[in-house]
């Protein structure tokens, strides 16, 4: 596993803020990506930081230099957020086919030191419980749709790093408090948790009966890496006091004697990953000195305490997520209050009325955002001609897709669905995500029998989609005729969504009125209820009749890039029915 050339996605946690710099990059966690992209791996760095960084910019650049292997990634995630970890979870998980995910290496950590300041997360919770644990279990909560729709045939491996705190934790009288964790014992309590939960874990994956009816693939495997001259080893030595500190520098000839290297305490890690023993019978074992050891804590294999564990986390998180969305949606709300009355007091300022004018004035002149000329940018990014097309349009339009994401372009998924009924030939249009493409054609998921575009589909089984990248300046338009997926191919993506986003497609009459004098968004949240008690405590849950895929097979599709002076370069294929249903492809005047 993770040879020379072996494609390997992996989701890497960095230390998380041990001391505020920008990132650390002295652990063994570093040696360990380094390892990795040396064996030709893919790695998706997770960071507080964002991708804007100048530290992490260079910090990836150096990584890909030494290495030379430019897959390696970072994507923002802050752990003392769950709405940061659902946000990216979801982002990854609501995608089909489901993206390749060989390995999940969790190695976040905080801890408060003994003379150092307790910290609280974004949700104002203890740091210790909230990002050694509760982060790591919802981000796997989240995730597990993912790793278990894994082809059979891959050693998909979760990895958890602990240390020997552990022993000291205690986790039998936990409340559902802001700070659970003993006073004293956070950070090994926190490790306790952590290791209680992947046992849990295991039995969760374990427990999935696969439609293909093949054995579970995905194994859970603890790691410690021992005592190691890391960033935060040395923070727990001088216990977070400069006092502390001039003592462990005083004293450093003894600790570089008797602490390993952090490439040595990588190497445990590196075990855990290419092991080909891990990747065969049970889960969850504990790796140390890169070897298999027993756990020191009883708790961890005991199935009540895992139980009264897993229903607390989750009790918490639902109520901090609820928590923080009404927290966002105050402030949300109070920022647009201050943007408003802020253009109101500029347009008074300039004698102007917000009010229409009774002169037939224009309300809005294009380009927006402009008074001083009435001249719209220019597209200057690229050419099309026709030497770059490929015979295809699918094969074309993957081109595109790939690098419009990989160009930064937000949600490339994102496209405008049209319908028509008929015999009005009324049109609507609203926006979706493609969720998959294949030889037919674009496949997308919706209500097919409460809203405006079932309706359409069923009088006019033709639609129309269009693609719009402005940071590459490129269009994409599809016409074709509807076909609906079998409830067996809907089940599939179906099954890799979010639990939350599976109940509210059985949930939502989408489209129909909801009267506010008669509740509103009260009947809504009624009805979520009904069908979350109607599926309570069984994690398979089938996709409504009314639920499903549709898929736009194209008998059109154009491709357009933007030129100066609007000389677009315009390339339309169609279907040559007398060529056998080849593709006939057509420059168009812009």
């Amino acid at each position: 596993m993770a040879g020379p050339g072996v494609y390997l996605e992996m989701v890497l946690w960095r230390r998380h803020d041990f001391f505020g710099t920008p990132i650390e990059v002295k652990g063994c966690h570093d040696h360990m990506a380094q390892q990795l992209a040396l064996r030709g791996a893919q790695l998706i760095l997770l960071t507080q930081q964002p991708q804007s960084d100048p530290f992490l910019v260079d910090y990836i650049e150096d990584i890909r230099t030494a290495t030379n292997n430019e897959l390696i990634h970072a994507e923002q995630v802050d752990l003392s957020s769950l709405h940061s970890i659902r946000v990216f979870a979801t982002k990854w998980v609501d995608n089909a086919p489901p993206r390749r995910l060989d390995m999940v290496v969790l190695c976040a950590n905080t801890m408060t030191p003994r003379f150092g300041r307790a910290d609280l997360t974004q949700d104002n919770i203890e740091s210790n419980w909230g990002i050694n644990y509760l982060a790591n279990f919802h981000l796997l909560g989240i995730l597990s749709p993912a790793l278990r729709a894994q082809p059979p045939d891959r050693d998909v491996r979760i990895i958890m790093g602990t240390c020997s705190s552990y022993i000291g934790g205690e986790i039998h009288a936990l409340k559902d408090t802001r700070s659970p964790l003993p006073p004293g014992k956070q950070y090994g309590s926190s490790k306790l948790a952590l290791m209680t939960f992947a046992q849990a874990y295991q039995k969760h994956l374990d427990a999935y009966q696969r439609p293909d009816k093949q054995a579970n693939n995905a194994r859970v495997v603890l790691v410690d890496p021992g005592l190691t001259r890391t960033p935060g080893m040395r923070r727990w030595l001088s216990m977070g006091s400069l006092w502390g500190l001039l003592l462990f520098l005083i004293t450093w000839p003894i600790w570089w004697l008797t602490l390993k290297s952090p490439e040595m305490g990588a190497q445990s890690f590196l075990y855990a990953a290419m092991e080909a023993d891990l990747g065969r019978g049970a889960g969850g074992k504990f790796i140390k000195e890169c070897r298999e050891r027993g756990f020191l804590k009883k708790e961890i294999r005991d199935e009540h305490v895992a139980k009264t564990l897993w229903e607390l986390s989750d009790k918490q998180i639902e109520a901090l997520e609820k928590e923080g969305a009404v927290r966002r949606a105050r402030e949300e709300k109070d920022g647009k209050g201050d943007e408003e009355k802020g253009a109101s007091e500029d347009l008074k300022e300039k004698g102007e009325s917000q009010a229409p004018k009774s002169n037939g004035a224009k309300l809005l002149v294009a380009p927006a955002g402009t008074r001083t000329t009435a001249q719209a940018d220019q597209y200057t990014k690229g050419s099309l001609s026709r030497d770059q097309l490929s015979p295809s349009p699918f094969t074309q339009f993957h081109t595109w897709f790939t690098h419009a994401r990989d160009s930064g372009v937000s949600l490339p998924e994102s496209v405008c669905f049209s319908t028509a009924s008929l015999p009005s030939g009324k049109v609507s249009s609203r926006y979706v995500y493609l969720k998959e493409l294949d030889e037919k054609g674009f496949v997308i998921y919706s209500n097919w029998e409460h809203s405006r575009k079932a309706a359409d589909v069923k009088s006019n089984p033709y639609a129309s989609l269009a693609f719009w990248w402005k940071d590459v300046e490129r269009q994409v338009r599809v016409e074709g005729r509807v076909e609906r997926l079998s409830d067996k191919e809907s089940q599939v993506y179906y099954d890799l969504r979010a639990r939350g986003s599976r109940i509210g497609a059985w949930a939502s009459r989408q489209s129909q009125v909801l009267e506010e004098d008669a509740g509103g968004r009260e009947i809504l949240e009624g009805w979520v209820r009904e069908v979350e008690e109607r599926f309570e405590g069984k994690e398979k849950i089938p996709v409504p009749a009314f639920w499903g895929g549709l898929r736009v097979v194209p008998e059109m599709v154009e491709f357009w890039q933007g030129r100066e002076s609007r000389l677009h370069d315009r390339f339309r294929y169609l279907r040559d029915e007398k060529e056998g249903h080849e593709w006939k492809i057509e420059r168009l005047s812009p």
